[in-house]
């Protein structure tokens, strides 16, 4: 019997922490579930509060009713004038994104023409300063002045791929 004492006491010990460990969840589920009271308490309030203005109408009687149809009708008749505008503007819009997208679709197409043509003179200009550089004096300036236009050249280059990454997002409209 004195071998089991000590194995009965560490038993008991862990049934009481596994008790308290219980009793702390508990509490934790308790205060959980007032939380989630509280919030639904304060829907429901939200929910009353966003009926308000067909609270005060008396909707058992025949004039109390018309009169409330009457009022919800003004009302969405105005929504329906302002929907009406807004379309309206949304398709002058619509029509004025189109006229932009297709006079970039043409830019975008001039620029991709100017970038291949400026990139055939580039090579053109780098073959020409490279036969000037074995000549005289005055091909040592004629070879400057190209180096000047091939750099000129890429300059224009750069500034055209910009234009058309600038002109590439607009969307495509068919």
């Amino acid at each position: 019997m004195t071998g089991s004492q000590p194995t009965t006491q560490w038993l008991g010990r862990a049934c009481a922490v596994v008790a308290v460990a219980c009793f702390a969840l508990a509490l934790v589920a308790v205060h959980r579930g007032r939380v989630v009271q509280a919030s639904s308490q304060r829907i429901v309030a939200d929910l009353g509060r966003g009926n308000d203005p067909f609270a005060g109408v008396d909707l058992s009687s025949a004039q109390g009713a018309q009169a409330a149809l009457d009022s919800l009708s003004q009302v969405l008749g105005q929504l329906g004038d302002a929907t009406h505008a807004n379309v309206d503007l949304l398709t002058r819009t619509e029509s004025q994104v189109r006229a932009l997208a297709a006079s970039g679709a043409g830019d975008l197409g001039i620029a991709q023409a100017l970038q291949a043509t400026t990139a055939a003179v580039a090579g053109d200009v780098a073959k020409l300063r490279d036969a000037a550089v074995g000549g005289e004096a005055g091909a040592a300036r004629v070879a400057s002045l190209l180096t000047t236009t091939a750099d000129l050249v890429r300059a224009i280059n750069t500034e055209l791929a910009r234009l058309g990454q600038k002109l590439a997002i607009l969307p495509e409209l068919g």
